[in-house]
């Protein structure tokens, strides 16, 4: 009798195995989301060494349980802990996640007024390139422009400086 009550116990403290990896594994997403916020599914899948669509199950279970966020940024969809209240840093920190976008914003960074010739002979990149990067980071608030030229005069914003930091 004492043996039954005993067993019961443990099956009830006791979770099933397949449901403790779910939750290490969900434990695991929430934790690298929190410590990146802005941090892009495919990257969640990189570092956790498993495949996308675990990744955005755990993180769609995550965003159903209200603990956080996505939102599609380009060609990714960004994960951030609800508890963040600026979404225009967690949305530049998930465009800077880009090595060339990051690549472009830091030249811009650390040589304002220049124009779209400068980024180019700077970072290496193609013109294409160049515009396309910048065109995203004018976009979203990152990079300012003079007024009389689109794509010259460029200088960081503040949200930009914040979000290198």
């Amino acid at each position: 009798m004492v043996r039954n009550v005993l067993g019961i116990l443990l099956a009830a403290v006791v979770k099933e195995p397949s449901q403790v990896g779910v939750r290490s594994t969900r434990r695991r997403v929430l934790e690298l989301i929190e410590a990146r916020p802005g941090i892009s599914i495919r990257e969640i899948a990189r570092r956790l060494e498993t495949t996308w669509p675990n990744a955005k199950y755990h993180a769609s279970r995550l965003q159903a349980s209200g603990q956080i966020n996505t939102r599609v940024l380009g060609r990714h969809r960004v994960c951030f802990p609800t508890s963040i209240a600026d979404s225009m840093v967690v949305e530049a920190r998930a465009l800077l996640a880009e090595p060339t976008a990051r690549r472009v914003a830091v030249f811009v960074t650390h040589h304002p007024g220049g124009g779209v010739q400068d980024v180019v002979r700077g970072t290496q990149l193609s013109q294409r390139v160049v515009y396309y990067h910048l065109k995203r980071l004018l976009e979203a608030g990152l990079v300012e422009h003079s007024n009389e030229s689109r794509y010259g005069g460029l200088r960081p914003s503040a949200t930009l400086f914040h979000a290198l930091n």
